[in-house]
Parts: structure tokens; C-alpha cells; sequence
């Protein structure tokens, strides 16, 4: 029994948690949200992810769109379009497509987003998909950069920590478009 206390909610199904059915207002409110279609929606997050990373290593190149190569704006369109979602094509567009949500906020899925070359400047310039986030300030997010696509930590990037701009949720509870 000692062992459960370290598993998650994630390594159980449904019927598992609540195997009599128990009409899912009278469950607590922590067990309450795994029924809910927030886990849809972290599917969704996590098959994002997956397939995202199968482009690790493809090279950046300016206004691409993939499959061979991506810009930052291209790869995000791109991965989510696979999905059923169609972002616009620029970084200064996709920022308004969604709904923004506070750095400590961000969940598997969502974007984010950064300024450019200049930091002190306020338009932003860059975008990617949160990968996870810990909690404590520890963000990870995949991207296509001028090294390719690859994979951050927010929390240890000397450049990318300083131009964080904003997270945006493009994925609802009801497992559809914003």
C-alpha cells in the first residue's frame, strides 16, 4: 500500500479510482477533476508531445513549414494541425488564437512565446509548445530554433528565460477548439 502514495492519478483508469460508479459530484474535488475531460485534454497534450519530437534534429530554415524543415511559427502550426487545429502561420498571429495563461499556469500543450533577437522589445518573436512544467518554475518546451528542433528548459536558458513573453491555451476542456 506504501507504494500508491508515490504513483499518480495518471497510472490509474477511471474504473480503477472509482469502481462503483460513484456519481463523480459526491467524489472529492482532487478525484473529481480525473474524470472530468481534462484528461482528454492531457491525452491530446501528451500525443502532441509524442509526435512533436519525432522532429528533433530537423533543421530550421525561415517561413518553413515542415515536414523536412521548420520555422518556430511553422513547426506549431504544423504539429497541431495534425490534430485538427489550424493556427495561423506567424508567431504575432498565433498569440492571439487562444487563451493566455500565467507562466506557473502552463500545462502540456499549451504555447509559448518570446520575444526576438531583441529583448528589450516588446513584440514577440518566437514561439513553441510547453512540454511540462513542474511547478516550481521549471518549464520545458520544444521549438524550432536556429538550431534546430529541439528541446529547452526554460528555468537554465540564458536567452530564453529573459524573453518570456506569455503561455496561450489553444486546448479546452471539451477536447476542442478555442
Amino acid at each position: 500500500m506504501a507504494n500508491l502514495l508515490f504513483m499518480q492519478m495518471e497510472d490509474f483508469s477511471a474504473e480503477e479510482l472509482n469502481p462503483y460508479n460513484i456519481p463523480t459530484v459526491y467524489l472529492p474535488a482532487w478525484l473529481q477533476s480525473h474524470f472530468t475531460s481534462d484528461s482528454k485534454v492531457n491525452e491530446m497534450a501528451k500525443n502532441i508531445i509524442d509526435y512533436s519530437q519525432q522532429f528533433i534534429g530537423k533543421p530550421y530554415r525561415r517561413g518553413s513549414k515542415g515536414p523536412n524543415a521548420f520555422d518556430c511559427s511553422g513547426f506549431t502550426s504544423y504539429v497541431f494541425k495534425q490534430f485538427g487545429y489550424q493556427l495561423n502561420g506567424g508567431c504575432v498571429t498565433q498569440i492571439k488564437e487562444g487563451i493566455k495563461v500565467k507562466k506557473e499556469e502552463l500545462q502540456t500543450g499549451d504555447l509559448i512565446f518570446f520575444k526576438g533577437r531583441n529583448a528589450k522589445s516588446s513584440r514577440v518573436g518566437h514561439v513553441g509548445i510547453v512540454v511540462s512544467n513542474d511547478g516550481d518554475g521549471n518549464i520545458t518546451f520544444i521549438h524550432a530554433s536556429s538550431r534546430g528542433v529541439n528541446i529547452e528548459d526554460l528555468s537554465t536558458s540564458n536567452y530564453y528565460k529573459p524573453r518570456y513573453v506569455t503561455g496561450l491555451r489553444v486546448l479546452d476542456r471539451n477536447n476542442s477548439k478555442i
